[in-house]
Order: C-alpha cells, then sequence, then structure tokens
C-alpha cells in the first residue's frame, strides 16, 4: 500500500521509515529462527534465561532481540518475563505444515549479501548473487550442502502450494509417462502421480537437487511408480515421455542457455508428446529476484512464444493457474522437419 497521503496519520516520512527499517525485522527473524527459539516455545512460554540456555546465546543479547520481536508481532511477552510465540510465528517452527522456517534461514543466511549486491544487478545486468559469493547460484549449492538442503526445502514448499492449483488446471488423463525435468525432489510430479493413478514417472535433475526423493516419493505412495534419472539438462534429457514438465526452470536461463535445454527435450521428445512450461507470464516480485539470484527473468507470453518457435516447438495454448505465483501453463508440441521420432 502506498503512503502518499496523510489523511491515516501515516506520513510520507514515517512509512519511508518504516520500509527502510525493515531489514531489522528480517535479520531478527533470521537469528531467533537460527536458534531455534519458535521450536523451543513450541513447548510454552519460556524466560530470557531459559532460552539462552537452550540455545547457547547470550542472555542480554538476546533479551533485545526478543523483544524487538516482542513489538513487531512475532513472540508475546508477559507479565513475569516469560516470552511465547504469537500466532504467526508458528509457521517459524520445523514441524508444522506449511512451515517457513527454511525459507527465514536461506533470506538471512544467503539471500542477504546477494541483496545488498542489487546495485551491481542494476548497473551491469548481471546475477548480483554471482558478484556477492563468486559463483553462480546452483554451483554455490553444489558446494554448499547446507545451503543447498535449505533451498531445496522451500522449493519443495513452494511447490508444495502450487501442486493442487496446477494439477486442477491441467487434463492429465490421458498421459502415461510424466517427465519432471528440474523437479527437484519430485514434488510436483508426486502430486500429479496421486491425481492421475494411471500415470508414471520420471523425476530428473542433478544429483544434489534430488537427493532426498526417493523418501519423499514413498511417503505419498507414488514410490512404485516413479524412477529417479539424475543428470544435467544443458546435456541430455531423457527420453520417454508423453509430457516433459518444466516447472520454474526457464526464468533462471537466457534464451540461448533455454533454446539448448529445449533442443535437448526436443530430441527426447516421440511424436505427438507435450512439453509443459509452468511459469508466471507477470510477476514484478519474482522478476527482480530472478535478476538477483540468477540473471534470469519472467518472460512475457511472445517472449516464449518466439523462445518454443526457435527452439522447433509450436505453441498450443496457455491454461492459467489459481496458484499463489500466479503461475500459467504453457503447452507446446515438437514440431519435425522430417520424419519425426517413433
Amino acid at each position: 500500500m502506498p503512503y502518499s497521503t496523510e489523511a491515516d496519520g501515516i506520513t510520507p516520512n514515517t512509512g519511508l521509515n518504516k520500509m527502510l527499517s525493515a531489514y531489522q525485522i528480517t535479520q531478527s527473524i533470521f537469528v531467533a529462527t537460527s536458534l531455534g527459539i519458535p521450536d523451543v516455545l513450541g513447548g510454552g512460554p519460556k524466560s530470557c534465561d531459559e532460552l539462552a540456555q537452550s540455545t547457547g546465546a547470550e542472555p542480554g543479547a538476546l533479551r533485545r532481540v526478543l523483544r524487538f520481536l516482542v513489538g513487531q508481532g512475532i513472540f508475546t511477552e508477559d507479565g513475569h518475563g516469560r516470552f511465547a510465540l504469537a500466532p504467526v510465528a508458528e509457521p517459524l517452527r520445523a514441524d508444522p505444515p506449511g512451515s517457513v522456517r527454511a525459507q527465514a534461514l536461506i533470506v538471512g543466511e544467503l539471500w542477504w549479501r546477494a541483496w545488498g549486491a542489487l546495485l551491481y544487478s542494476v548497473r551491469t545486468g548481471k546475477a548480483a548473487f554471482e558478484h556477492a559469493y563468486g559463483m553462480p547460484l546452483y554451483e554455490y549449492l553444489g558446494q554448499h550442502a547446507h545451503c543447498a538442503h535449505l533451498f531445496s526445502a522451500v522449493t519443495a514448499a513452494t511447490t508444495r502450494r502450487d501442486a493442487d492449483a496446477i494439477t486442477a488446471a491441467y487434463d492429465f488423463s490421458e498421459t502415461k509417462t510424466i517427465v519432471d525435468v528440474g523437479g527437484a525432489r519430485g514434488t510436483l510430479l508426486a502430486a500429479v502421480l496421486r491425481a492421475y493413478p494411471q500415470a508414471s514417472g520420471i523425476l530428473f535433475d542433478l544429483p544434489n537437487a534430488i537427493d532426498g526423493a526417493r523418501a519423499s516419493f514413498e511417503g505419498e505412495g507414488v514410490g512404485g511408480r516413479c524412477d529417479i534419472v539424475p543428470g544435467d539438462f544443458l546435456q541430455f534429457i531423457p527420453r520417454g515421455g508423453d509430457a516433459y514438465i518444466f516447472k520454474s526452470v526457464f526464468t533462471d536461463w537466457d534464451d540461448e542457455r533455454s533454446r539448448l535445454i529445449l533442443k535437448n527435450c526436443h530430441r527426447a521428445m516421440k511424436a505427438r508428446a507435450r512439453l509443459l512450461i509452468i511459469d508466471p507470464l507477470n510477476n514484478p516480485n519474482l522478476d527482480l529476484t530472478l535478476l538477483i539470484l540468477t540473471g534470469g527473468h519472467v518472460r512475457a507470453e511472445s517472449e516464449y512464444r518466439n523462445l518454443l518457435d526457435s527452439a522447433d516447438f509450436n505453441m498450443t495454448k496457455i491454461v492459467p493457474t489459481q496458484s499463489d505465483e500466479r503461475h500459467s501453463i504453457i503447452e507446446a508440441m515438437p514440431t519435425y522437419v522430417g520424419k519425426p521420432p517413433g
């Protein structure tokens, strides 16, 4: 909401000051979550000394953070100096469905420095993450297992929120084999297989990205219907699918490498197989985040149409979804100069 008038008692200065100080909230939530305070308070109110003892923090400094977060509505404090979780902080615990603990940790630990280099991205058009950390995001994740685990957890949580909207929007009833390319732990693929019991799946991603996918499939009751294939989609893509899903893949790559991925997919596809790109066509918040983290961007419909045409695909339809990120399902089919593969 813009702070443009004083009608509600909010002047431009107070509104801007609130925005400019938001970093204090982000880092304080990160510190509390990193120490495990929300999980400790899940067992009931605790004094600052009790929290400090259980988390290894310095009591005086911890009390300052806790009281600051009381003022932000994250924690509460009673008349006896005991702190407790406010309802808004429940998702910071590790256990609840819809937990955002991994997101709080990765924002405060990893994205923080990258966003601090936004000016570099605006001046150069290049990814701030690579400038801040000395290597591209996915290379960094490949070398730092803890951060890769957090990233995978955040990606799975985001996909879990979107999965029902995606499966409700697109009809997979005639599809036998679904290949989820870049599908990480396979959260979306598992949701599709649950909704369409006639289908089987192939999960394809880098070895570090698919760690834990087998246990996830077993937990969702689809383990017997899904194969896991490690690999790099810049090199090859598994053959044999009737539908190839790419969710939040092409937003990370420029047109040249996106075209390479599409051509690898084209070579893997049999006649009448479908390509399904699941991305938002308009999302300014995500667009800026992509600039910072990978140098990628959100493409418009016309940009996807041109990209697909350049890789010998014909866009056949666009299916909107009710997902939080306003994803659309862009369906395309390969075109062939000669005889299509069997």
